[in-house]
């Protein structure tokens, strides 16, 4: 059924369809005479000649051969009902023809015809739609437009946006005559006369006759060149509040648009003049409970729950926490709804939510669900957009903030907050000092970084916050006035000004050097020093590595149906070892799957030394298998006792040890064929050092890090093709992960190895990430400065391969990263082979060999 243009509900087939052929034919004809060309002001650059020269070459086979493989897979097929991924899968068969069809095609344009003919896609602007102009068209190609650009053809994106810049061209006239006066963000922000999405269009200007007349004579210009036509339905205007009445009327006469009071949402996000209030955002509630409305939660197991709403229902408010700080009001209604929905809450019965929220939010390794706290996340989504503030961001809302609130620079230390600032303003100043405890400095030639107040050192503290006595003359120094006139450290200087257990951070830092570029502000939350959401988020919520247990990391890892794992981990909530171990059904199970040698630790100590034992202890004693058995044990003899409790029919079965096994068995095998790159056969191999050609010199290199990061060093071998000793380096780097270890190793012996005149050198090193990093232009963990300078020393005049080795064939060099945790030296030379690696390095020499386990 749809509506005619009287409102009069059609239900006849034919009818409906003559309706929406007319519709769109009439939308996309020709009513107005267009003219061929218009001169403006502005126009598009000019196309380079190297661009025009690629963009008239004929085509290529790869060319058509990517534009296919680019093409969506099973997206909707034509009319003869072939999909892409037809012609993908079957490339190798059809490929030739394909080429040679399209390579036709190019040489003779007029036998397109109907090629690309396909089927039109109504999809609804509205959710209950009655009028066709309530339809969004997809995939329009039965049509050839005489107006406009036709939607679903591949070159509609880019005739659109040129289309469009000739509007801004007009626009930009406009305003360099003075005709248009736009509207001006701030006193010295950039002024903003339209902003351009797609089709959708917001012009702004001065509430004046003249303005008014300047915009239609634009539009009108526009429409007269393009074809466009105003849609006056959807075109409204809103006035400031402190334009009058009579000026209101005056202009919506001008124009013949509607006046609004709210712009509504635009792509789902309500654009607002005003602080967020709950019911400007009651959609997104609105939105959760619809969702939850169409599911059966009661039908669904815990497990099935908490699966389907992280997938879902989590996902919902992350598109408004973008740009929007939603009111905490309405994040508690939010987070209500999505507790009863995990624990299985009825209309008119609430049940009991076992587990306390706020431990549901932890992440899984520390004994949680991994559910996001929503006003948290939100802070963290504000958060993204501060950093974008911060660091040089040329969008125009970035350049609107900066000229409107920064009040001098983004880059100062303490922003302010006055009563007439916008919520997004308000929103990233409560958040940052949360984000600059984030931030860390990379120090390049140190001249921008404060010695004192910003993070710069390993560990992510300001050196202002720790010192209380710093000198009056040393307060506005600079990194740079740390180093010497050797360009290094100045060890001295900086044992005067800083306590002894912040001296060995200095070692991780390469000491500021002009080579080493500008200093650079990066992320220093994650690995890969880029801002993420996620990486924010753990910094409000104070989450870390140290706050992991074993326990827990292993419930999180068990490979187990989701199902059973949840069990799990309710169990290592609860006390239930009644149920679960003592009661006599249950013991009878467990005594058939444990050894009679662990009967007394197993079935002894409480609730926390139970799962301890069975999750830990267990896999050390050689029984890595048994936490999943343990976990579905559990699960199963849950399940059977609730049946037995509640179906007086049921019975329990009496080979329950042998069900118990085969369902872990296959679980497994189903994981196996699933993922079987996971599960590839692993082969025996004998590795040993291997030396490198005659002339070359090897250098192992390799890092290590101790009680988790605090204690680094690093330490590298350089041995001959003989074998024969040359030296090797031990270095004490403090606060450092193995990964960055590695790379002061790799750096070390580089520089020692150019100084002394080497011109062959191979590089052999375990680490994969490191051989990627240095191979494939990767940057990370903070040291691109580091990395930089590794690239630069191997690509001087003289000759250094990189080669991957299993660590079995690296054992001095660890052996070496391990010496320098223990003496804590800053640099040891060691000509001799020390006493710790000197038996290994006569393995080395006679080629023993050690076994390892590869993947096939």
């Amino acid at each position: 059924m749809i509506r005619d243009e009287g409102g009069s509900w059609i239900e006849d087939e034919q009818q409906i369809k003559s309706i929406v052929n007319s519709f769109y034919r009439n939308l996309f004809s020709e009513q107005v005479q267009r003219h061929d060309h218009v001169h403006t002001r502005y126009g598009f650059r000019k196309i380079e000649r190297d661009i025009a020269e690629t963009m008239i070459m004929p085509i290529s086979t790869d060319e058509i051969k990517g534009a296919m493989f680019d093409m969506g897979t099973w997206k909707e097929p034509g009319p003869d009902g072939y999909q892409a991924g037809f012609y993908q899968d079957n490339w190798d068969r059809i490929g030739d023809s394909v080429c040679e069809f399209v390579h036709h095609m190019w040489q003779h344009q007029s036998d397109i015809g109907g090629i690309n003919s396909t089927d039109i896609c109504l999809i609804p602007k509205v959710d209950k739609p009655e009028f066709v102009t309530q339809f969004r068209p997809i995939s329009l190609y039965f049509f050839q437009p005489e107006r406009g650009i036709r939607q679903g053809d591949p070159m509609s994106l880019y005739l659109f946006v040129l289309c469009m810049d000739k509007l801004t061209h007009l626009i930009e006239e406009a305003v360099h005559n003075e005709d248009w006066i736009p509207l001006p963000a701030g006193r010295a922000g950039p002024e903003v006369s339209h902003l351009m999405f797609a089709d959708d269009l917001l012009l702004f200007g001065k509430a004046t006759d003249k303005q008014m007349r300047s915009t239609m004579n634009v539009l009108n210009k526009f429409c007269d060149i393009s074809g466009q036509v105003i849609s006056m339905e959807k075109t409204s205007i809103l006035f400031s509040r402190n334009v009058s009445r009579l000026t209101r009327d005056s202009l919506i006469s001008l124009s013949g648009f509607s006046e609004t009071f709210n712009l509504g949402k635009y792509l789902s996000i309500p654009l607002l003049g005003h602080a967020p209030r709950p019911r400007d955002f009651q959609y997104i509630v609105d939105k959760v409970k619809a969702k939850l409305s169409g599911w059966k939660g009661k039908h669904l197991s815990f497990a099935g729950r908490v699966t389907l709403f992280k997938a879902v229902i989590q996902a919902i408010p992350m598109y408004t926490m973008m740009t929007a700080r939603i009111p905490k009001g309405c994040v508690k209604d939010i987070e209500k709804i999505q507790r009863s929905f995990i624990w299985g809450d009825e209309e008119q019965r609430r049940k009991i939510h076992l587990i306390n929220w706020n431990v549901m939010t932890l992440p899984r390794q520390m004994g949680g669900l991994a559910i996001r706290d929503l006003y948290t996340m939100n802070r963290a989504c504000t958060m993204k957009m501060g950093w974008q503030l911060r660091n040089g961001d040329n969008s125009l809302w970035c350049k609107i903030l900066r000229s409107k609130y920064g009040r001098g620079s983004i880059d100062e230390r303490t922003l302010t907050i006055k009563p007439g600032d916008s919520h997004i303003w308000k929103g990233l100043v409560q958040t940052w000092d949360e984000f600059q405890n984030g931030e860390r400095w990379i120090i390049g030639d140190g001249t921008q970084v404060s010695l004192w107040n910003d993070v710069w050192l390993a560990k992510q503290t300001r050196l202002v916050d720790i010192i209380n006595n710093i000198p009056n003359n040393a307060l506005a120094w600079k990194v740079q006035q740390l180093v010497g006139e050797n360009g290094e450290w100045n060890m001295t200087l900086i044992e005067s000004l800083l306590p002894s257990h912040l001296i060995s951070n200095f070692s991780s830092v390469l000491p500021p050097h002009v080579e080493n570029g500008e200093d650079t502000r990066t992320w220093g939350c994650n690995k890969a020093v880029t801002f993420t959401i996620a990486s924010a988020y753990k910094l409000l919520r104070g989450f870390n590595e140290n706050g992991a247990t074993t326990v827990w990391k292993l419930i999180c890892s068990l490979e187990v149906p989701e199902r059973v794992g949840c069990f799990a981990w309710q169990v290592a909530h609860e006390t239930v070892l009644h149920v679960l171990r003592d009661c006599r059904v249950a013991s009878f199970v467990w005594r058939y799957l444990i050894p009679a040698t662990l009967w007394s630790v197993f079935f002894g100590g409480d609730m926390a030394q139970w799962v301890q034992f069975n999750m830990v202890q267990a896999r050390h004693d050689g029984r890595k298998s048994w936490p999943k058995t343990w976990a579905t044990a559990c699960y199963m003899l849950w399940r059977w006792r609730n049946r037995e409790v509640h179906d007086a029919e049921y019975s329990r079965p009496t080979n329950t040890p042998v069900i118990i096994r085969r369902a872990v068995a296959d679980y497994d095998m189903g994981l196996r064929s699933q993922n079987p790159e996971h599960y590839r056969e692993m082969q025996r191999r004998m590795v040993q050092w291997q030396r490198p050609a005659e002339g070359w010199i090897c250098i192992n290199t390799d890092g290590a890090a101790k009680e988790r990061g605090k204690i680094a060093g690093s330490g590298r071998v350089m041995r001959d093709h003989n074998g024969i000793w040359l030296c090797s380096f031990s270095r004490f780097i403090g606060e450092a992960t193995a990964f960055d270890a590695e790379l002061w190793g790799i750096f070390d012996g580089l520089t020692i190895a150019r100084r002394q005149g080497y011109q062959h050198v191979e590089l052999q090193i375990h680490s994969h990430n490191v051989v990627s990093c240095l191979t494939n232009n990767m940057e990370r963990n903070g040291l691109c400065i580091l990395v930089r300078r590794i690239r630069s020393i191997m690509q001087e005049n003289w000759r250094v391969v990189i080669k991957h080795v299993y660590r079995e064939a690296n054992k001095i060099a660890d052996g070496l990263a391990s010496l320098a945790c223990v003496t804590k030296v800053s640099l040891s030379l060691y000509e001799q082979p020390p006493t710790e690696v000197a038996q290994v390095y006569h393995d080395d020499l006679i080629g023993v060999s050690t076994p390892r386990l590869v993947v096939l």
